[in-house]
């Protein structure tokens, strides 16, 4: 990226900050940028973060062009909004079904589990200035985080299928590192189509990569994956990934077995089943809402699960 570009993303974070501004008392984000990458392929990862009463949050982005700014904020976002939850001195939090109608009390602890000391806070958050679309984006983040994490734990062997166009033409920018397999996940949603990609490195020494998403069809649910598959291998090429060598290639040779057909779900969470959070700041609704979904029987990883990617939140900030 010129540095011309990287004046136009300072650009475009005063507008990010102009329009979704952190809460009161958390600094202006700073952003930090690397370049990952080789041959055919390349990225950049914008690492954005901000300190505040709760802490210091961090989100990351990767892309090609400025939406990984975007991601990045985004993301600090959703970080602040759990960090200052988390602080609040309330034991209980009221929670919405999918109606958004029905409120419940559940315990914080459950909710929000605190965060592991040193690791940005867990998933299945989800911002937007569409609240139903949020509401969506999040609690279908968690029957994928539950669907993954059974499947993982039983280390069932998985459908295999033929690789998207997504998949495809990741495949053919990486096609001198890396030789990429598609597979189904088995999904407890009728309305929701689950997929993995996983990335064999050729060459033994390198690490594997994989992904994983959902969608309300099988195309949308690759895409995602693609997308998170590629994620992976920009954290690991940042040196930001903070996974063991034996955790990746633990979960690359579970995604290496096969099975001649579809394996059945492992758990029953569907989307109508979960409840969400609202951590939409005070004085932010006008612009934007942030939803976390909750499942009483889902089954998430924690923050130091090598399924997703994984980086240190800084002790300091520093502005690269």
């Amino acid at each position: 990226m010129s540095e011309a570009c990287w004046v136009r993303h300072l650009d475009l974070l005063k507008e990010l900050c102009q329009f979704w501004p952190t809460p009161p008392g958390w600094s202006t984000p700073h952003v930090s940028r690397t370049a990952v990458g080789a041959g055919r392929w390349s990225a950049q990862i914008v690492v954005a973060t901000s300190h505040g009463p709760a802490g210091i949050a961090i989100g990351r982005g990767v892309a090609g062009d400025e939406s990984a700014l975007r991601t990045a904020y985004y993301e600090l976002l959703k970080d602040i909004a759990q960090l200052e939850k988390l602080a609040e001195p309330e034991e209980t939090v009221r929670l919405l079904d999918l109606d958004l109608t029905c409120v419940t009390k559940r315990a914080k602890s459950a909710v929000l589990p605190m965060a592991v000391p040193g690791f940005a806070a867990a998933g299945s958050v989800a911002v937007g200035r569409n609240f139903y679309a949020v509401r969506d984006a999040a609690g279908l983040d968690l029957v994928l985080r539950d669907a993954v994490e059974r499947a993982w734990t039983q280390r069932n062997a998985l459908e295999e299928r033929a690789l998207s166009v997504s998949a495809q033409a990741l495949g053919t920018k990486l096609a001198d590192r890396f030789e990429l397999r598609e597979r189904r996940l088995p999904s407890s949603d009728p309305r929701a189509a689950l997929a993995a990609v996983v990335g064999m490195p050729l060459d033994p020494l390198a690490e594997p990569i994989f992904g994983f998403g959902i969608g309300t069809s099988a195309g949308a649910a690759s895409a995602a994956a693609t997308g998170a598959c590629v994620d992976r291998l920009a954290v690991q090429e940042s040196g930001l990934e903070t996974s063991r060598r034996e955790e990746l290639d633990a979960v690359a040779a579970w995604l290496g077995r096969t099975r001649p057909g579809p394996a059945a779900p492992c758990g029953r969470l569907r989307l109508e089943r979960c409840e969400f959070l609202d951590l939409t700041p005070e004085g932010g609704r006008d612009h934007m809402f942030i939803l976390k979904a909750f499942a009483e029987d889902a089954r998430v990883s924690s923050e130091t699960s090598p399924l997703w990617p994984r980086i240190r939140r800084p002790a300091t900030l520093r502005v690269v």
